[in-house]
């Protein structure tokens, strides 16, 4: 069944050339072999990288650490920072649980890039004169500073390949291994995958999904892109408390405190804070994606940082020379991106982010903190950063549940139990506020959150070593039915192609729509209200840079023709009796820009993904 079977503008000072593509991965296996038993839960943070293995047979998890060769415990850790560094016109790897050593000149720093990879899709531009273009697109890292999509999506690459022995960067001796808690083994050889599970953010975009496909394939961790399963952070945090126990020692008292009922889920990572409702019922196997409502607030440590700076470190006339800055507590992004490019153009921006992520952990132990920056000295107090800070970050949280309430229909008194982890979820004020708004729930915090990840000291909690996100996402093929099929199956990018294919030169009906996709393989009444959004002029996240994603790209990328070609008018027309046709000069530009886009992709758009979690 086809249903079933389909499934730049150079850095300035640096080399001219376009960075290699990875090479294409081994040739797919055959759907009809068995597949295998094991599956990787991978949690790309913003700031940290970590993962777990999960037997499905067994229903045993075994964490993932990194070692740097040939050194001792204190170079092993659970969580490798996502930070990577352009060496010789190549991205690497740069470090594995330590600070960071001084760069030598000329050379760049990439770390906190997990939001670049909603911006869009790499593909090779025209060059002029028959001369080769090159990838797109551009963004501006600082002021002085821009870097290709591409570096990034190679940086995270070389991250991923640490998974995979054999296809790490050959200059750094980085190898990943696997710890099993019961014999105290520690594994480095991985066994072959059936698949691969990432999270991501509420509502991000299919270019988002898309590129953290690409990277996976291009790192050789699995050959399908099917093979390759996301879903929110949100529902990971849960599955992570319904299946504790996993892989823990069995001295150690890790049954799940959840119950049936109405549950609130809050993750407040670095880059977003992630929210989630669900009545759990009785038997957790009955769960089923339908069953969650999630929401995104764009708000998390890295903006706390930056309210630290704004509100308790940094000198006027520092910031004075921008224009508008964030509001304490609000996600403002457009607002943020400016500051944060302009924090990154500086030594001294760079400075004070440093010290508010400093000071954001030591004020939650101590009354009050002294910093030196540039040889300006002053004392920050908790009452302060509280006050200015953390209480307006509150407000705005309260708002959100409260939001999300109201889509749902349920009252704070339905709800039996919160879950509040990530870096932020740690403050005692958030677990105040919920005991008050939540009269009848129990909350369940990560208590261990700035726990030592180093793995010479192991926790009586494995899952708080590895995190919430990771530890739930290697469950997800414990309960498939949790997975969100429709879009696993048929992404936004390939809904757009199937109804440009399926419309041709024709005017046709909803109806007549639907009809000629079903005859194309297409289950329409899974994606139907997606198939509208389209029709109506909702082109895929990503395709085109949001308003305020766009502030991410450089003037030149802003401005290329090939894309204010695609929006100056829509693709799709209706007629006044409800009828479509394609706009066809305007469609022939879509298929161009889409068809580069697939041109140096591992994924392309002729089938839809084969839903593989499924025991048969």
């Amino acid at each position: 069944m086809r249903e079933e079977g389909r499934g730049l503008k150079e850095q300035k000072g640096r080399s001219k050339k376009n960075l290699p593509r990875p090479p294409l991965p081994p040739r797919p296996h055959s759907l009809s072999q068995p597949k295998s038993n094991w599956y990787l839960g991978i949690d790309f943070g913003s700031t940290m990288l970590s993962a777990a293995l999960l037997n499905r047979e067994k229903r045993e998890i075994y964490p993932i650490y990194w070692k740097i060769g040939g050194q001792n415990l204190q170079s092993e850790c659970f969580r490798m920072p996502t930070v990577v560094c352009l060496l010789a016109g190549k991205i690497v790897a740069h470090s594995v649980g330590f600070p960071q050593s001084s760069l030598p000149d000329g050379k760049l720093l990439l770390q906190n890039f997990k939001p670049y990879l909603k911006v869009g899709m790499t593909y090779l531009s025209s060059g002029n004169s028959g001369e080769v273009g090159n990838f797109e697109p551009i963004l501006q890292w600082s002021k002085d500073e821009e870097i290709s999509l591409s570096w990034l999506l190679d940086g995270l690459r070389s991250l991923l390949a640490t998974l995979k022995p054999g296809m790490g960067e050959k200059n750094i001796d980085l190898q990943a291994h696997f710890f099993d808690r019961e014999s105290a083994d520690r594994v480095a050889t991985f066994p072959k995958l059936g698949g691969v599970i990432l999270g991501t953010p509420a509502f991000w975009s299919d270019a988002y999904r898309h590129n953290l496909r690409e990277v996976v394939l291009s790192a050789g961790l699995v050959t399908e892109s099917s093979d390759i399963f996301v879903i929110e952070d949100a529902i990971a945090t849960l599955l992570s408390e319904l299946t504790p126990n996993l892989g823990e020692s069995k001295n150690h008292n890790s049954t799940s405190k959840i119950a049936p009922g109405g549950t609130l889920i809050i993750n407040s990572g670095a880059v977003t804070t992630e929210i989630a409702l669900v009545n759990l019922p009785e038997n957790p196997e009955k769960l089923t994606y339908s069953d969650f409502t999630c929401q995104s607030f764009a708000y998390a440590g890295n903006a706390l940082d930056q309210d630290i700076i704004c509100q308790l470190l940094c000198p006027d006339e520092f910031l004075g020379k921008l224009n508008e800055l964030p509001r304490a507590g609000y996600a403002d992004v457009a607002a943020r991106y400016k500051l944060q490019q302009h924090l990154q153009s500086h030594p001294l921006g760079q400075e004070l982010l440093a010290a508010a992520a400093n000071l954001k952990i030591v004020l939650q132990e101590e009354d009050s903190f002294k910093v030196e920056i540039e040889g300006d000295r002053w004392e920050v107090k908790k009452r302060d950063l509280e006050s200015k800070v953390l209480v307006p970050f509150v407000q705005q949280l309260n708002r959100e549940v409260n939001t999300l309430l109201s889509r749902v229909g349920m009252s704070t008194v339905a709800i039996n139990q919160a879950i509040c982890v990530g870096g932020n979820g740690s403050w005692l004020g958030i677990s105040r506020w919920l005991r008050q708004k939540l009269p009848n729930a129990i909350v369940i915090r990560d208590r261990d959150t700035n726990i030592d990840t180093n793995i010479k000291d192991i926790s009586p909690s494995l899952k708080s070593k590895i995190g919430w996100v990771a530890w739930g996402l290697a469950t997800l093929p414990l309960y498939p039915q949790i997975l969100d099929t429709s879009r696993h199956q048929y992404s936004d990018y390939f809904l757009l192609w199937e109804l440009m294919q399926a419309l041709g030169m024709q005017t046709l009906s909803i109806n007549e729509i639907t009809q000629t996709l079903e005859h194309r393989g297409i289950n329409t009444r899974v994606c139907l209200p997606r198939i509208l959004a389209i029709l109506d002029g909702e082109l895929p996240g990503g395709l085109l840079a949001s308003e305020t994603d766009i502030i991410l790209l450089t003037e030149k990328s802003r401005q290329n023709p090939e894309l204010t070609m695609i929006e100056a008018a829509p693709i799709f027309n209706q007629d006044r009796d409800r009828k479509y046709h394609l706009n066809q000069p305007q469609a022939k530009y879509l298929q161009e820009y889409i068809s580069k886009l697939m041109a140096t992709s591992h994924q392309k758009l002729e089938e839809p993904l084969f839903q593989s979690l499924v025991l048969k």
